[in-house]
């Protein structure tokens, strides 16, 4: 009986009104929630009728795919956006004279990765949701009385203060509240990926599009130099020991640079460019490869969208030994990276959903 509860529970505060927000634009496909929440709803299964009938995924699972300020947004959909949270707020009967609605910054929060969901072919899912950071509403203080009355059940707000022309401000209690969502259908789902070595040069060239470079320098000197300060300078006689104190050492010095750029052949957003850099501790180097999935590019392209991740498969480096190279005081050996060790080699996943809008 519990279960039932807790299930009626979660398909009551996740039902969404059909009311669209625009037919173009960034928030082309979207509904309105019934009253803005915090809770977490990206990720849901969905089903006509009912509603969500999952919970949201982590935090780690979701991706911030856009930030908008309202001057990014043109005035048509900013004006029916707010001219729609007055309605869902139970205010639409107040004029613009009387009462409006201001927003903060809106984000857009995404499915980071779509491999973490058992999703099948005609499913339906809460693909991505509208987040603002704040919402107050602003209204002639003599209707005080007659605003909080007709808020719905679950909206509550406190006082912010008078506005010039004696104006009252109330912010609707909560940060970040989700105020609408895409629901989409899984028509189709394609997938793809290649693997490539890493060359000496530690280069990666045209892996599906991309071209990606290894920037280890900064992370090797670094932990050489905190090793030689906190274990002394006859600490590193021999390149097994050298190998060693990177990898307990490159928490605290620098990261793996990779630096990754689209070329003719491919790898491209929308918009035909795409760079980008991503780091990675060498201490995380071996071990399971899920903590070296990095999504890279997310190309949404209206009827689908593809999640390109670069996994490192393995990654290691071999050193030469400089024999006669030392310090100005001669109390150190250098070292310097000669090139990958064989079996390195990253592999890049791609996983295109075609999507078909959801009106219900």
């Amino acid at each position: 009986m519990r279960s039932i509860l807790l299930l009626f529970f979660s398909i009551v505060t996740q039902v969404c009104i059909s009311q669209p927000i625009g037919s173009t634009g960034i928030l082309k496909g979207y509904t309105f929630i019934n009253v803005p929440s915090n809770r977490q709803i990206v990720g849901a299964k969905w089903v006509a009728g009912i509603g969500a009938t999952t919970s949201g995924l982590p935090p780690e699972q979701l991706i911030e795919s856009q930030s908008l300020s309202q001057q990014s947004l043109s005035n048509e959909t900013l004006g029916g956006l707010k001219l729609s949270l007055k309605s869902i707020l139970g205010l639409g009967a107040f004029s613009n004279s009387q009462l409006s609605v201001e927003l903060g910054d809106i984000k857009i929060i995404t499915v980071k990765d779509l491999y973490s969901l058992p999703l099948v072919k005609n499913e339906k899912v809460i693909f991505e949701a509208a987040k603002v950071s704040s919402i107050d509403i602003i209204y002639s203080k003599e209707l005080e009385g007659s605003v909080r009355a007709k808020l719905p059940n679950g909206v509550n707000v406190f006082n912010a203060g008078l506005q010039a022309g004696g104006k009252k401000r109330a912010t609707v209690q909560g940060e970040n509240l989700y105020i609408a969502q895409k629901i989409v259908k899984i028509s189709k789902i394609e997938t793809d990926e290649d693997t490539q070595k890493i060359k000496n040069n530690f280069k990666v060239d045209n892996l599906m599009g991309y071209d990606i470079q290894f920037d280890n320098s900064a992370l090797i000197y670094s932990s050489l130099a905190i090793a030689r300060q906190q274990l002394g300078p006859n600490a590193l006689q021999s390149l097994k020991d050298v190998s060693h104190v990177i990898a307990q050492y490159s928490p605290q010095a620098k990261p793996v640079l990779l630096s990754i750029n689209s070329n003719s052949q491919g790898g491209t957003t929308s918009d035909g460019m795409f760079s980008k850099e991503i780091s990675f501790c060498y201490c995380k180097a071996q071990g399971p490869i899920s903590g070296r999935l990095f999504l890279l590019n997310k190309i949404n392209s209206g009827d689908k969208v593809t999640f390109d991740n670069i996994r490192l498969d393995e990654y290691a480096i071999s050193y030469s030994k400089l024999p006669g190279v030392t310090s100005a005081n001669g109390d150190f050996v250098s070292f310097t990276p000669a090139k990958p060790q064989a079996g390195s080699k990253v592999t890049i996943l791609r996983k295109t959903y075609h999507l078909q809008k959801v009106e219900d």
